[in-house]
C-alpha cells in the first residue's frame, strides 16, 4: 500500500482533504481511483488507512478507515553530525540514513570539507532539496516521524550541539581506539551523536578538540573507507549493539 506525508496534523475525524500537489501523485501518476486505500502519516507516530472517496478539481476527499501506531521507529534517537560531501554522496547518506533509522541530522564544515557553501547558498538551493530527500524516504521505508533536518554547523560548534545528555562518538581509522562492540551497552545513552569525517578526514585538530569535549573515539579498522561507507557502518554498527537488527 502507497505511503505518503501530509503536514496537516490529523485530529479526531474521519475525513480528510489531501493537497493538489498529493491529488496529482495518486491520480495522474499512480493512476488510483475511488475505492483505493492508501496509508498517511503526520509525522505524530501514527498511521492512517484512508480510502479514496471523492475526487475534486483541486483537491481529493478520503476517509479514514483504521488509524494504527507505527512501530518502525528505533527506540535510540540517533543524530548523525555528518560533513557535508560531494552532492551525490550526502544525499545518499541522507536516503540511507533515513532507512537505518537516524533522527536528527546535523550537516557540518570540517577543516577538510571538499566545499563550503555559505549558510544563504544552502538554505535556498540545496535544504529543500534534502528535505524532499528524506521525506521520501520516510515515506518509502515505513517510518513514523521523518527525521529532522538541521541548519549546517562548523565543526567546533556541532561538538557541543545539543547541549544535553548524548553519548557522542567519534569514528576514527585508527585501531587503537576502541571497537564499539567493547564498549558496554550500559554505558550509552538511548540518545546517540555519531561523527565521521569528511573525504580528506579529521584533522588533529578537530580529534583533540573532540576528545577534550568528551567525545569517545571509535575504531572503524585499519583500512581507509570512503566517507559515505564509514557512515553507514558507523549506524547500523550502533543499531546492532542495541538488537534493532
Amino acid at each position: 500500500m502507497h505511503r505518503f506525508f501530509i503536514k496537516s496534523i490529523i485530529k479526531n475525524t474521519k475525513q480528510v482533504i489531501l493537497p493538489e500537489n498529493l491529488r496529482h501523485q495518486l491520480i495522474n501518476v499512480l493512476r488510483l481511483s475511488v475505492g483505493d486505500k492508501i496509508t498517511l502519516f503526520d509525522n505524530s507516530g501514527w498511521e492512517y488507512i484512508t480510502e479514496l472517496k471523492e475526487i475534486k478539481k483541486d483537491n481529493l476527499i478520503g476517509f479514514i478507515i483504521e488509524k494504527q501506531k507505527n512501530s518502525s521507529e528505533p527506540p535510540i534517537k540517533i543524530t548523525l553530525y555528518q560533513p557535508i560531501l560531494k552532492s551525490d554522496k550526502f544525499e545518499f547518506i541522507l536516503q540511507k540514513g533515513t532507512e537505518l533509522g537516524v533522527t536528527n541530522f546535523v550537516p557540518i564544515f570540517c577543516d577538510r570539507s571538499i566545499k563550503r557553501w555559505n549558510d544563504d547558498q544552502i538554505l535556498t538551493k540545496k535544504y529543500p532539496r534534502w528535505k524532499k530527500i528524506i521525506t521520501e524516504s520516510s515515506e518509502q521505508c515505513q517510518r513514523g516521524i521523518i527525521p529532522e533536518l538541521n541548519k549546517p554547523l562548523d565543526f567546533t560548534k556541532a561538538i557541543t550541539y545539543p547541549n544535553k545528555n548524548m553519548s557522542k562518538f567519534i569514528a576514527l581509522i585508527d585501531n587503537k581506539n576502541s571497537k564499539l562492540k567493547q564498549i558496554p551497552q550500559s554505558n550509552i545513552n538511548i540518545e546517540i551523536g555519531l561523527f565521521t569525517g569528511p573525504e580528506g578526514g579529521f584533522t588533529k585538530e578537530e580529534i583533540e578538540l573532540s576528545k577534550a569535549n568528551s567525545i569517545k573515539p571509535i575504531s572503524l579498522g585499519n583500512r581507509i573507507l570512503r566517507a559515505e561507507t564509514a557512515t553507514i557502518i558507523l549506524i547500523t554498527a550502533i543499531l546492532i549493539k542495541f538488537d534493532e537488527i
